[in-house]
């Protein structure tokens, strides 16, 4: 099961509206600001993006 799902890009800002389980940010740094104030543990993570997005940022905010 699927428990939430994060989505990051201006594409998905313009055509995804938020609801429950799915949060839609405007960029890789609106995420980043989620995930420090937010702290999701306990969740096996799947990131998949392109490269231009630079997701492997967020790895060090996924990490205990």
């Amino acid at each position: 099961a699927v428990d939430r799902v994060l989505l990051v890009g201006p594409s998905f800002s313009k055509v995804c509206e938020p609801s429950s389980g799915r949060t839609v940010f405007k960029d890789r740094k609106e995420l980043e600001q989620y995930l420090v104030e937010e702290r999701p543990e306990g969740y096996l993570v799947l990131v998949k993006g392109s490269r231009i997005m630079e997701l492997e940022k967020i790895s060090p905010l996924l990490n205990d």
